[in-house]
């Protein structure tokens, strides 16, 4: 489980297994000179994003696992990730109307796991934290995801 990979056509398809419920956002960390595996976020409908390592993204058949497992922070669904330009921080919105910021050091596990760096109740409704994600990503930070409200 968490390794099932399939390649079609000019692109291939990750199947990430790992959340106990739907998916709602996915955002890849920039980028950075020097990297050879690219890092996704994902966040899910289980109130948890997990930081997947992917080797040979970009080819027919990429390799990834489940480097990281973030739950310390929502209480609800979580609805956005969004990366910050330096792919040091990563944003996420939730349903609690909660936004919660990361700092991701560089490299793998034995360079330390990820730590919340700020939890903060954005708004009276349920869309607050999402929202939040949102405009994180409005203000040079990258990331995605459909969530509710059609937002995107």
């Amino acid at each position: 489980a968490g390794r099932s990979r399939r390649g079609t056509g000019p692109m291939a398809q990750l199947h990430l297994c790992g959340h106990k419920g739907r998916v709602f956002g996915l955002g890849w960390r920039p980028v950075r000179e020097g990297e050879s595996r690219r890092v996704l976020a994902s966040a899910s409908e289980d109130q948890s994003v997990i930081l997947w390592h992917v080797d040979g993204a970009g080819t027919h058949a990429p390799s990834h696992r489940r480097a990281h497992t973030l739950r310390d922070c929502h209480t609800s669904e979580v609805l956005r990730c969004a990366w910050s330009p330096d792919g040091r921080l990563l944003a996420t919105g939730g349903a609690d109307g909660v936004a919660c910021l990361f700092s991701v050091p560089d490299g793998d596990e034995e360079e330390g796991a990820p730590r919340l760096e700020l939890r903060t109740v954005c708004s009276g409704d349920a869309s607050g934290g999402a929202e939040a994600a949102t405009a994180a990503r409005g203000q040079g930070m990258a990331g995605g995801g459909t969530g509710s409200g059609g937002h995107g």
